[in-house]
């Protein structure tokens, strides 16, 4: 039997799960299944409700850890899982397309960017600032060399 090569991950996107089963399922729903992508999933519920709700796909891997680990625990844990060149933390309440993902992905190798925040818009539209707030450029010069595209 010949040895077949494992799948090159380009994307490991990990969402974390602490009782919002429904927003997981409806997220799942928007990132359809695409070659070189996983999803990871840390369940951080004191139950494991989702795992008996999640659809069966390949490119799913679902991790019930029993116990609250917080967001940062998670999302640790689910970068010790992770396989991909890119990593893309998403929370549980977001609405993002598989092609949404790779488009940001691309625009920032494009750019030759390392770290890329997409712009969070609204169900209304709105723009949501993804970056801090700091008094003056004085006070925090830190700010001010992030840009939003």
């Amino acid at each position: 039997m010949a040895d077949r090569k494992e799948e090159t991950i380009e994307l490991s996107i990990v969402t974390i799960n602490y009782q919002t089963d429904d927003l997981i399922i409806q997220l799942l729903e928007k990132l359809t299944p695409h070659f070189g992508v996983e999803i990871i999933i840390i369940d951080n519920s004191p139950t494991d409700s989702l795992g008996k709700k999640l659809p069966q796909r390949s490119d799913v891997k679902y991790f019930f850890t029993g116990k609250n680990l917080g967001f940062s625990g998670g999302s640790n844990l689910g970068l010790t899982k992770a396989r991909g060149e890119w990593i893309l933390y998403l929370n549980s309440d977001t609405i993002v397309s598989t092609k949404d993902a790779f488009d940001l992905i691309h625009s920032t190798k494009d750019r030759k960017f390392l770290v890329a925040a997409p712009k969070l818009v609204q169900p209304d539209s709105k723009i949501q600032n993804n970056v801090g707030f700091f008094d003056s450029l004085f006070v925090n010069p830190l700010n001010f060399s992030f840009r939003q595209a």
